[in-house]
């Protein structure tokens, strides 16, 4: 594509983003509303060293380190 089939291209675009701006908009109000009570059952895991593969060697030396020396 050369500079004049992207420019048409993106006013294309632009014109349906205007033209249905209501919809579009409900459809993201709508989505989040599905969605949203399964995100709020997530779980946010802060503790990086948990999300470690256990059977690493890395991850053992870094549990032991952190026994060693400790953490917070």
């Amino acid at each position: 594509m050369n500079a004049s089939q992207d420019s048409k291209q993106d006013s294309r675009q632009a014109r349906f983003i205007v033209r249905h701006a209501f919809a579009i908009l409900g459809a993201i109000i709508l989505l989040t509303a599905v969605f949203l009570p399964a995100a709020a059952g997530l779980k946010l895991k802060a503790n990086f060293l948990g999300l470690l593969p256990e059977h690493q060697p890395s991850a053992q030396s870094l549990n032991k380190l952190l026994s060693r020396v400790g953490s917070t």
